[in-house]
């Protein structure tokens, strides 16, 4: 199990927090970076392996949010036709659907080559990318916002 522990171990007055990132051991889920920041929304912003980024709070045992998105080059951008869902696709085949409102995303696929372009209507988004596979994106199957 992947674990942020004992901020600032050793410093007088202050006290530490374990925050347990995803189910088990797992690699994507290691903390590879932490940036403490001075705003009380987000103190401390954790990076994984596998590109999250987790916001942190000492005071919570909780993490505030978790951002899920791109690690790669983002290669091709496409919109709904309704403006509520934004779909990205980068070279190592990720697709991702983002909740305009929210800012959440969604990982729709990992797998493939890389994605060249996008088209979308109101209820689905097509995506196709450079090994020729043309992925068909059901957008209310989307866990978003």
């Amino acid at each position: 199990m992947s674990k942020l522990t004992s901020v600032l171990p050793g410093c007088p007055g202050l006290t530490g927090r374990t925050w347990t990132f995803g189910h088990g051991i797992s690699v994507p889920h290691q903390q590879v970076g932490v940036v403490f920041t001075t705003s009380s929304a987000a103190p401390i912003i954790s990076l994984s392996l596998s590109g999250a980024l987790t916001y942190l709070d000492p005071s919570s045992k909780k993490p505030i949010r978790n951002v899920y998105g791109h690690q790669k080059t983002i290669n091709a951008l496409g919109v709904t036709t309704d403006h509520k869902t934004i779909f990205s696709g980068s070279y190592d085949g990720r697709v991702c659907g983002w909740d305009v409102a929210s800012g959440n995303a969604d990982i729709v696929s990992e797998t493939g080559g890389g994605v060249l372009q996008f088209t979308a209507s109101e209820k689905k988004a097509w995506s196709i990318s450079q090994d020729d596979v043309l992925k068909d994106i059901d957008i209310g199957k989307l866990s978003l916002g």
